[in-house]
């Protein structure tokens, strides 16, 4: 079967629990119910879908249900990434009975680990499945990829990255240095017109959870050659994620309470945040009007 074309936004989504910390199965159907019509790709148990906070089981649970609700009508991503080689290659191997256009995986992170460890680990990763492998670029890890050992993984197989190191020149040195088709796309909707205006064919966007019609409006600015139109909304989404409290993850569950989708709560050891904190940030959102544009907003 033809793997879908990864690139526009794509969406790291959050994966909603319970109060007993399982996933909340029809919840996380409403949510992409509610994604698929608005943005381009689908990320499950990034950053965002609190992948590593998931036991190994509930993350295949999340694929099973991601899989069965997209029924491939979006590209979809499913970061597979583990401590260990074995849990790694055990989620890719399923991420691809479920469907998924191509699989992510986080460098191991708390270790260091030098070159060869790296490359036999995503070897193993790229020998053991079909699908497109990306490697998954976070400074959380520390483990950055560096442009030659990055060089090395894109010689042995790997298709891609989502690059999150929020350093646009060292993102440019990357695909100077890898260069060909290497599909390099950007970790977050602060650096989206930078990283387009470089090559990237996209960007992953948290906000676009709970707002995810403006920053399909960059994409679809930048693709029409209205540039204009494009700073002009990276502005607008620059204030949404500002108001938002950028990179907040158990905000964005009460934000998208606020547009009518019941996402359930955060895993421990992530927490609902204070009333009084989601009514300040809910006010700086209707302060900005966005949803009254974001409504004008049609797929195409």
């Amino acid at each position: 079967m033809m793997k879908k074309t990864i690139e526009g936004v794509v969406t790291p989504h959050l994966t909603p629990f319970d109060e007993k910390g399982e996933v909340d199965v029809p919840k996380l159907k409403g949510l992409i119910t509610f994604l698929k019509p608005r943005v381009d790709v689908l990320f499950s148990c990034g950053s965002y879908g609190s992948g590593p906070l998931m036991r190994p089981d509930q993350r295949k649970l999340v694929a099973e249900t991601v899989g069965e609700t997209n029924a491939r009508d979006k590209a979809w991503l499913v970061h597979i990434g583990a401590m260990d080689t074995q849990t790694t290659v055990d989620l890719a191997k399923h991420a691809e009975s479920c469907g998924a256009d191509g699989v992510l995986l986080l460098q191991p992170w708390y270790f260091i680990y030098d070159d060869r460890s790296l490359l036999r680990h995503f070897g193993k990763v790229m020998e053991a499945v079909s699908i497109p492998v990306w490697g998954y670029n976070h400074p959380r890890t520390h483990n950055l990829f560096t442009p030659e050992n990055l060089a090395k993984l894109v010689k042995n197989g790997l298709a891609g990255m989502k690059d999150s190191c929020m350093n646009i020149q060292l993102h440019a040195k990357y695909r100077r240095t890898v260069g060909g088709t290497f599909n390099s796309i950007i970790g977050t909707e602060e650096m989206a017109l930078p990283a387009l205006s470089v090559g990237d064919r996209g960007f992953f966007s948290g906000t676009s959870n709970f707002m995810p019609e403006l920053c399909s409006m960059i994409w679809r600015a930048w693709q029409a050659g209205k540039i204009d139109e494009a700073i002009r909304l990276q502005v607008r989404v620059h204030q949404i994620f500002d108001a938002a409290q950028g990179n907040n993850i158990p905000i964005c569950y009460e934000i998208m309470r606020w547009r009518g989708i019941d996402c359930g709560i955060p895993r421990p050891p992530m927490i609902q945040p204070e009333p009084e904190v989601v009514k300040t940030v809910i006010q700086k959102l209707e302060a900005l009007d966005a949803l009254n544009e974001a409504r004008e907003f049609r797929m195409t």
